[in-house]
């Protein structure tokens, strides 16, 4: 009996022998996150790569480009080249300014980022400018001009009969509608109001 306690006795030795030395939980997580880190560092790398690579000006003119317009290299507004080209660089105007120089200021304001693609911007400004020359036709002609560059009838043919009702005789204001009829922005028979739909029983 004891030779074949000896026997197996051996044989555990051996298998234990032959088995290799078992890790702790500490040292096969580290090496488990070993394997990870190189993918992980990989992952980084390519997408800083690829931020960068969108940050280059022929990726950013592809993907972030302003919306085309039918001639964008046309002046679109009133108030002449002089006008843009003497645009503060500041964002505000003068704190003593009266209304009258402030909407000149943002009027201004809008006909420089109109002219450099800022569409948007230029809009808000000229919003900005009808607001403090209420009376005055060019911030609302300038709207509604670049509105029609960017395919906006309905609000910028608004925008055109309101203008059109503060100063009818504005030659900028004549020229801007005839461009508009010409590419069906405003009906033909421009400044007639919209006919109205015919009530039943009338």
């Amino acid at each position: 009996m004891s030779k074949l306690f000896d026997a197996l006795e051996k044989i555990q030795q051996q298998e234990e022998a032959d088995s290799p030395p078992e890790q702790s939980d500490s040292t096969a997580a580290a090496a488990q996150k070993k394997g990870y880190l190189p993918y992980l560092l990989a992952i980084i790398v390519l997408v800083i790569l690829i931020a960068a690579g969108l940050q280059l000006p022929p990726f950013k003119e592809v993907l972030f480009h302003d919306r085309p317009t039918r001639e964008q290299e046309r002046p679109p507004i009133s108030g002449g080249d002089q006008a843009a080209a003497t645009v503060p660089r500041v964002g505000e105007p003068p704190a003593h300014a009266s209304p009258r120089q402030q909407m000149e200021f943002y009027n201004k304001k809008g006909l420089a980022l109109s002219r450099t693609g800022d569409f948007w911007s230029a809009l808000y400004y000229f919003d900005k400018a009808a607001e403090l020359g209420p009376q005055q036709p060019e911030p609302l002609l300038n709207m509604a001009i670049l509105l029609s560059r960017l395919d906006l009838g309905f609000p910028a043919g608004r925008l055109f009969r309101e203008a059109y009702e503060l100063a009818p005789d504005n030659e900028h204001l004549r020229q801007a509608v005839q461009q508009a009829i010409a590419e069906q922005i405003l009906p033909p028979d421009f400044p007639a109001p919209p006919a109205m739909p015919d009530v039943a029983g009338e």
